[in-house]
């Protein structure tokens, strides 16, 4: 009575990449018993299949001795393996049969019938006839992402200014793969179109990349798109020697330009490179034009060339340069001679300010021209007009009063018959009454 000791899993993957793949049924039966395979509905294996290269499967069987230890009677052990596995292979069924009595003239439909059962099926108890068992699995086989290709050629050349049609990328894989573009490694678009909604400059020239990946690796494919325009140019100029020499560098699409320099409207004969050598004087000076032409167009470019460039020895980027440090020189400057004088105006102001207000501060403390002198109140105090409301009439002690108190001890002389002013005052008086 056959039993599977290794039977088929429901669902089974194989992986292209890894190669031959293969499939195992051990069947335990005594007598021992022929194991089948079906692939589909085709039988497999054996001389039904081709020989040789066109061989697909190969199917190997091998006596496996019984074990008492493990309670395992004699069995069989058979191997289908695929010799061509291809991406083709998708949901098919693979089975593995072991065909018993009741299924002599009977086909892989009539075993599939709903009374069979996988596993070992017993109809009687007679060990000589048993009935068939079957395995069955679903086959797929999974693959990195291949067959990529883009919609276009790997090399666009649009010119500038002009639109350009969507990139469009495909590519097959199990599982279906992701498919991105890519520019400098940053992501453009996902998906496998990529569009161009305005006019190309020259900034959207480079290589785009169609990224196709899975679980199972990734696919590139680069479309160079290049953006053709006309020259531009610039001119420089370096003393080497006796000699000065313009150099024109160029920027143009296509890259093959040629070059021409001109002055006052006439070609310079024998100057077709990029740089021309001129010889140190006056007779050099003048604008030198560069004309630079490829297939789209021409551009052209110009540099005068004076003879204190060509007796200072500098560059034109060292003059440019020495131009803005004087310029900024000279800004300082003027900022530094305002901020002098605006200090200076501001002292100035301040002295005449002080001239003014001292004299008065002078006079309020008793410092100023013609000022009396001061003294403490003690001194005011003893004055023998102290108290009085009204300045006296007379003087209130003679001269020779040696207890009278002077208003300044040091000019006890000077003040001795009251001030100057009263002095020459009282002595007026006394003479009007005389007359």
């Amino acid at each position: 009575m056959p039993e599977f000791l290794i039977s088929l899993p429901d669902d089974t993957t194989f992986v292209l990449e890894d190669g031959e793949a293969s499939l195992q049924c051990q069947v335990e039966c005594s007598p021992l018993c022929k194991i089948e395979w079906f692939v589909g509905e085709e039988l497999v294996g054996g001389e039904v299949e081709g020989s040789g290269e066109d061989e697909e499967y190969r199917v190997e069987e091998e006596e496996v001795e019984e074990d008492r230890e493990k309670n395992q009677f004699l069995s069989v052990l058979s191997t289908l393996t695929f010799l061509k596995l291809d991406k083709t292979v998708e949901n098919i069924t693979v089975s593995c049969r072991v065909q018993g009595d009741d299924s002599e003239g009977f086909g892989l439909e009539e075993l599939e019938a709903p009374e069979m059962e996988e596993g070992f099926l017993v109809e009687d108890t007679d060990t000589s006839v048993f009935r068939s068992i079957l395995s069955m699995t679903i086959v797929n086989v999974e693959y990195g992402p291949a067959d990529v290709s883009v919609s276009s050629e790997l090399l666009v050349e649009v010119e500038e200014g002009d639109s350009l049609d969507p990139l469009v990328c495909e590519g097959a894989g199990n599982p279906a793969p992701d498919i991105s573009w890519l520019l400098e490694g940053q992501e453009m678009a996902q998906g496998g179109q990529l569009n161009f909604p305005e006019a190309l400059t020259r900034t959207a020239a480079g290589d785009y990349v169609c990224l196709v990946s899975n679980s199972h690796g990734e696919e590139r494919v680069t479309v160079a798109v290049s953006v053709l325009y006309p020259p531009t140019c610039d001119v420089s100029y370096s003393l080497e020697g006796e000699h000065v020499v313009l150099a024109c560098t160029a920027e143009a699409n296509p890259e093959d330009v040629t070059f021409t320099w001109t002055r006052k409207e006439e070609v310079l004969p024998g100057q077709a490179e990029s740089s021309v050598s001129l010889g140190l004087g006056n007779d050099s000076a003048g604008m030198y034009y560069c004309h630079v032409n490829n297939t789209l167009g021409q551009g052209s470019c110009h540099l005068e060339l004076t003879a204190e460039m060509m007796i200072g020895g500098l560059t034109e980027n060292e003059v440019k340069l020495i131009i803005i440090i004087l310029a900024v020189a000279g800004v300082i400057l003027l900022v530094c001679l305002a901020c002098y004088f605006c200090h200076r105006r501001h002292t100035q102001g301040n002295k005449a300010m002080t001239a003014t207000k001292k004299p008065t501060k002078d006079l309020e403390k008793g410092k100023g021209a013609g000022s009396q002198p001061s003294a403490d109140k003690s001194f005011y105090e003893n004055l023998p007009f102290h108290g009085l409301k009204s300045p006296p009439k007379q003087v209130l002690n003679p001269k020779t009063d040696d207890h009278l108190d002077y208003a300044d001890a040091d000019y006890k002389e000077l003040y001795s018959e009251g001030p100057v002013s009263y002095k020459a005052a009282s002595k007026q008086q006394k003479n009007g009454k005389k007359l």
